[in-house]
């Protein structure tokens, strides 16, 4: 790029090359939740379009724990929010992102009524199958590729992220057993396990 200042005092111009690296941008927002291993919460992310389009965002996770809608609209200069949910099956702590992606021909599905469609009842993808479930997408929005192109072409690449931290408490005791014996005898207790 090129920065030019003018003085309008002496009318003399000073110019200045300006060369960068273009970074990759942080995240949006850190998001901390809590919950017991076994049980289920939920959170709601606010996602913003800065653009002049209408976004539909695809949405990805790389936390096998973490799961929501796979497509989110926001029309433009506005926000939408996501729910996300977290159900641990373990103790711990869990770190990870979850993106909302808009661009390439297999985000852009419409349907009979030229709408993006909009599906609300699956998981995010994980960050393994995004490709595989994106290649099985693209099949039906290629045939409209043409007609689209110039639509798409202004949405592609287009990316918001936050990164996810989820604590698992242990979960309350099933149940509370009693043993009683005498000083040194003793006891054996049976306990019946079904996974």
């Amino acid at each position: 790029g090129k920065l030019l200042l003018h003085n309008i005092d002496n009318n003399t111009d000073h110019m200045f090359y300006l060369q960068g690296l273009g970074q990759k941008p942080l995240a949006l927002d850190h998001i901390e939740m809590e919950c017991l291993a076994g049980e289920k919460c939920s959170y709601d992310i606010k996602v913003p379009n800065v653009t002049f389009n209408k976004m539909v965002y695809r949405a990805v996770s790389d936390m096998a724990i973490i799961s929501g809608p796979p497509v989110l609209t926001v029309l433009p200069g506005q926000e939408e929010e996501y729910t996300i949910t977290a159900a641990p099956w373990k103790r711990g702590t869990f770190k990870g992102i979850i993106s909302f992606i808009a661009g390439g021909l297999s985000n852009f599905e419409e349907d009979s009524d030229g709408e993006e469609a909009k599906d609300q009842n699956k998981r995010p993808e994980s960050g393994r199958s995004a490709q595989s479930n994106a290649s099985k997408s693209s099949i039906s929005s290629v045939s409209k590729a043409k007609s689209s192109q110039d639509k798409v072409q202004s949405k592609q690449g287009y990316r918001v992220w936050y990164s996810i931290g989820v604590t698992s408490h242990p979960p309350k005791p099933e149940k509370t057993l009693e043993i009683t014996c005498a000083a040194q005898v003793s006891l054996c207790l049976l306990i019946s396990h079904n996974n």
